[in-house]
């Protein structure tokens, strides 16, 4: 049994109370009384903790001189759950770092504390903080472009630690001490939050596919159109005030992943491939499965590699990476470079092993180490069944997790030293895959029209599939289905205008789903789920039972937005659905595979090995 698995979340998460959380929050700043001088602020007993989150918008890593902001974050998830008032905020920042802005302004800038160089932010009775709520600040500061001593050069790690205190007494706004900014009074609740901000010369940034299906060819089998893999780019930023010279990046590909390159150093034709390993056809030696032809390689002009490398990946069998290597010279400040190619998973894994070649291992000069599958006699890179998760409504996908990394270095001209910097990508190796669009607004009595596509690899059928997809309590599915297995549920008679009035569609024709099932619970926040399924067993379902190899199935269907969340079946009147609610969706399909089609399953050493049920 394989499955595939994808899920969505639609727009930022803002509770309901934030408008509460704004009207007690003015009220209580306009009676809040002050501490007469003299009078020693009341010990804080920190018995409601609260939590802290701090995060920025760089994943952590800052280019020296580069703009940064970063979010406070302060959760009600206070122990007694009581109503927290005039919470407040504090950050003192490091030496070196700059304040900006700030949203919304703060309270105080305390400069040179609680250390010289040092500043410090106070936000006083910003919001109150019910259990459950949420409330935040964000502020922008920059890294001193300078490297002499007490700034943050290249290379070292700003940390510093954000607080935040709130009161249980709407009178009281949560003292603080000028000498170093700290919280030292006239709050119940407190919280830290700990951050770390590398300093960088230049970044490297690697995006790609997270789902690839297999297959490496423009040619399907039956003259259907192949699996030409997909596209990854590197980018390295250099920060904005000086230059880093010499600049080297590689890139380093998981055993499952062939390069296919770009078309302006690799020929559409030019498949370095002269021995595959196993193949029996002697009229075809070349090709991975008799009439695959060449493999595909990547459209465009891109940057040329100096060199394609197999290595020893270090997991046994002989497995190995492929490593590509660009040279991208000296970078002026601000100079952004981008790095595209081609990369596609085969049938076999790559390794280390180029005997079949007959006359050893291509140079890494030559580039034929890409675009050659010689030395892909490891294991199959297939897609592994499918498992159940914690959720008993939920799959997990069998399909690897292979991770690509990608990093550059350079010398950074201000202290002549070497400065490095990698990211890693991972995409998983598919064998049939779900995707979903929907469009809409979260808006009640909103329609929001979805499509499920399921698309097939090169190398396998599948059939006999289910396609499941669980609506979020907010919405309501507008189709027609041959059976409801809700017990007598009232989902779509109340509060679901316009049930049944819109039908889904499979493969282009209206049909009706196999089923719909109302699931009381386990959706997001408590809220309930609707499983909508479509089935390969029910006549109307019919064009689930077989999808071949390089093939692909629509689904399409509506759903409109209800004026109240559902869990326990029935609707939550407490619950409105309002704008700026996040909402969670999965669909997910699974079926048995099988490899029944002659180009990949001839009798060989080289047969696609079949799949599980």
């Amino acid at each position: 049994m394989w499955s595939s698995i994808w899920s969505q979340n639609v727009s930022p998460f803002l509770r309901r109370t934030s408008v509460a959380v704004f009207v007690t929050a003015m009220l209580a700043a306009l009676v809040a009384i002050p501490i007469a001088a003299g009078v020693e602020p009341a010990a804080a007993d920190a018995a409601d903790d609260f939590t802290l989150a701090k995060t920025d918008d760089v994943d952590g890593e800052a280019l020296i001189g580069e703009q940064v902001t970063y979010t406070l974050t302060a959760s009600g998830t206070h122990p007694s759950g009581d109503y927290l008032y005039n919470l407040s905020f504090s950050d003192a920042l490091p030496s070196g770092m700059s304040f900006v802005s700030a949203n919304p302004a703060p309270t105080a800038v305390l400069n040179d504390i609680p250390g010289l160089g040092q500043t410090t932010l106070i936000w006083e009775n910003v919001a109150d903080l019910p259990a459950g709520s949420s409330a935040s600040v964000s502020y922008t500061v920059t890294t001193d472009p300078d490297v002499v001593p007490g700034t943050l050069p290249v290379g070292s790690v700003a940390t510093n630690t954000a607080r935040a205190a709130a009161s249980q007494d709407a009178f009281l706004i949560p003292d603080w001490d000028p000498a170093d900014g700290t919280f030292i009074g006239d709050f119940d609740g407190d919280a830290t939050a700990s951050h770390n901000l590398n300093i960088l010369a230049f970044r490297v940034t690697k995006a790609g596919p997270d789902e690839l299906l297999r297959g490496v060819h423009a040619n399907g089998f039956d003259s259907r159109s192949g699996t030409v893999g997909g596209r990854y780019t590197v980018t390295v930023e250099n920060n904005p005030h000086y230059a880093t010279n010499g600049v080297s990046l590689t890139d380093v590909l998981g055993p499952q992943f062939e390069f296919l390159g770009c078309s302006n150093y690799y020929s559409s034709s030019d498949d370095h491939s002269t021995n595959v390993p196993f193949r029996e056809s002697a009229a075809a030696p070349d090709e991975e499965w008799a009439g695959s032809g060449p493999m595909a390689t990547g459209a465009g002009s891109c940057t040329t590699p100096t060199s394609v490398d197999t290595v020893d990946a270090g997991l046994g069998g002989g497995l190995a990476n492929t490593v590509v290597t660009w040279g991208l010279g000296n970078l002026a400040p601000g100079a952004v470079v981008t790095v595209e190619y081609q990369a596609g998973i085969p049938m076999r894994a790559n390794t280390i092993d180029w005997s079949g070649r007959g006359t050893g291992a291509p140079s890494t000069a030559s580039l034929e180490h890409g675009l050659n599958l010689d030395n892909n006699t490891g294991p199959s890179t297939n897609e592994l069944d499918r498992t159940l998760s914690a959720d008993p409504e939920l799959l997990v996908d069998g399909a690897p997790n292979v991770p690509n990394t990608a990093s550059a270095s350079g010398t950074y001209t201000p202290s002549g030293l070497t400065s490095v910097d990698s990211d890693i990508h991972h995409t998983e190796s598919e064998d049939i895959i779900i995707t979903k669009s929907s469009t809409g607004t979260l808006t009640s009595a909103a329609v929001i029209p979805s499509t499920l596509t399921v698309s097939t690899s090169e190398y396998r059928d599948f059939s006999n599939l289910v396609v499941r997809d669980l609506l979020p309590g907010a919405l309501c599915y507008l189709g027609g289905y041959n059976n409801d297995l809700s017990g007598g549920s009232d989902w779509a008679t109340n509060d679901c205008p316009g049930a049944g009035s819109v039908a889904s569609t499979l493969g282009g024709s209206a049909v009706p789903a196999h089923s719909v099932r109302e699931i009381g619970s386990g959706g997001p926040y408590g809220t309930g789920r609707f499983e909508i399924v479509w089935d390969f067993s029910d006549p109307s379902n019919a064009a689930l039972a077989n999808l071949d190899s390089d093939s692909s199935i629509t689904i399409t269907y509506s759903a409109v937005v209800r004026r109240y969340h559902r869990g326990g079946f029935a609707s939550l009147i407490s619950e409105p659905v309002l704008a700026g609610d996040r909402v969670s969706n999965q669909a997910e399909v699974s079926g048995p595979d099988a490899v029944t089609d002659s180009h990949t399953n001839d009798g060989g050493a080289d047969d696609e090995p079949n799949g599980g049920v």
